[in-house]
């Protein structure tokens, strides 16, 4: 029969505040993603005529944005205060569509 392994309650104090850490960061990156979209509305890989859109030609194309992507991954940083800088980082931040985004990742993925 099986075991259910249930959390000691170190484990759920440690988690707990850990979500209450990320609950601070998660709302102040939802204001700084709100502000990036409401200033760069259109996929940035869309505009690029460099880049290959859904559509498969390149030049520009008109797409709103649908994800904000990390430019460098929030977990290349070293520790938590770099995570955070990368998290939070309005100059890290790139507007993509869902083809850009989901591509952008399997890209990472291979390489």
């Amino acid at each position: 029969m099986p075991t259910l392994n249930k959390p000691t309650q170190r484990k759920k104090e440690y988690n707990k505040q850990n979500k209450e850490k990320v609950s601070k960061v998660y709302n102040k990156y939802k204001h700084i993603r709100n502000i990036y979209i409401q200033q760069n509305p259109l996929c940035q890989d869309c505009l690029n005529p460099n880049i290959i859109n859904a559509n498969g030609t390149s030049g520009e194309c008109i797409t709103p944005v649908d994800e904000v992507h990390h430019i460098t991954p929030i977990l290349e940083g070293k520790n938590e205060a770099e995570m955070m800088a990368l998290g939070l980082n309005y100059d890290n931040l790139i507007g993509l569509c869902e083809f850009h985004h989901h591509l952008r990742h399997n890209n990472k993925k291979k390489g």
